[in-house]
This record gives structure tokens, C-alpha cells and sequence, in this order.
């Protein structure tokens, strides 16, 4: 079940003190009156060195949403997925080539 569907408000706060995302986060609509969800990030959130570490395809997802406002707060707020990592594995990265 999605993230909009537990929520009572499209309103949500990651704060996140940890370094790194223990399992997949998911963000899934419809939300509320088909509103775009608000997301609030405090601190790191970081994915995992290693995508075989999750039990599924991605660590964070955002799936079936009208709009996303994602805000970060109170200093630094740092979303990290590994993304040379992850595009290594699927041999998608190129050096030189972006």
C-alpha cells in the first residue's frame, strides 16, 4: 500500500537521521481529492550501495501521483540513490556520455 493511501492529509515529513534506506519507500496515488502529495525531507536519505540489498527493483518509488512537491528542511536535505551504482549494474552508465 502506497505512502497517499495511509496518509489522512497529502502531507508527509521523511526525517530521516539514518544513513541509509533500510527497505523500499513508496509513494503511491491516487492521493486525497486527487491532490499532489507534499513531501518534507529532513537530513540524508540514502539508498543502498547495492541494489541487490532491496528485495525489489527500486528503493524509492513515486507511482500513480498528480504532481510531487518535495521540499527539503532545516539545513541540508540529501536524497542519494547511488546513481552510478545502480546505472553500472544494468550497464546503463557511460563515462563521458550523460
Amino acid at each position: 500500500m502506497g505512502r497517499c493511501r495511509q496518509l489522512l492529509r497529502n502531507f508527509d515529513i521523511i526525517d530521516t537521521r539514518l544513513t541509509f534506506c533500510e527497505a523500499p519507500i513508496s509513494f503511491e496515488g491516487p492521493c486525497y481529492n486527487n491532490q499532489a502529495p507534499q513531501i518534507e525531507m529532513r537530513g540524508l536519505l540514502e539508498g543502498p550501495s547495492s541494489l541487490s540489498a532491496i528485495p525489489k527493483p527500486s528503493w524509492i518509488l513515486f507511482q500513480d501521483l498528480r504532481g510531487l512537491a518535495f521540499t527539503g528542511s532545516g539545513g541540508a536535505a540529501v536524497l542519494d540513490g547511488h546513481g552510478e551504482a545502480a546505472l553500472d549494474r544494468h550497464h546503463l552508465w557511460r563515462k563521458g556520455q550523460t
